[in-house]
């Protein structure tokens, strides 16, 4: 379970990571 969560939370942070890069 709590490798689920940190997937997930890795993959949440990696796209608004990305989003910041386009975003400016």
């Amino acid at each position: 379970m709590l490798k689920v969560v940190i997937a997930v939370a890795t993959a949440i942070a990696g796209v608004v990571g990305i989003s910041s890069c386009i975003g400016g």
